[in-house]
């Protein structure tokens, strides 16, 4: 079985690049999310970075809701890509994503209103 939930913040806007043209293109949509991890030894926050993609209908919700910063919950499948780089084999693991969760931010402005999305 494999299967992933997360809960997290985008690190940073999410990453589209389209591939193919007309009709028959789609969007591949990559983005990172910091998912806390609980609390080291001396009593730290733990978080891990999770590098995820996206295709299709997912992507483009991704494109127009979702922001640096904002909380994201996903569904997915853990996969690993690995190709060639300078006679080197790289290996990359990420989380396919299938679908997602737009979540509550709780970040205030200084009014105490939530924020309002770009």
């Amino acid at each position: 079985m494999n299967n992933v939930s997360l809960i997290g913040r985008l690190t940073k806007d999410p990453e589209i690049r389209t591939f193919g043209k007309g009709k028959d293109s789609t969007d591949l949509c990559r983005f990172t999310l910091a998912v806390r991890d609980g609390k080291d030894k001396d009593g730290n926050e733990r978080t891990q970075f999770i590098s995820c993609a996206a295709w299709g209908a997912v992507c483009e919700i991704l494109e127009q809701y979702v922001h640096k910063g904002d909380m994201l919950g996903v569904d997915g499948k853990i996969v690993q890509n690995n190709y060639e780089k300078d006679g080197q084999m790289i290996y990359q693991t990420e989380v396919r994503v299938n679908s997602l969760y737009l979540l509550p931010n709780t970040a205030n402005d200084s009014s105490g209103r939530s924020k309002a999305r770009r």
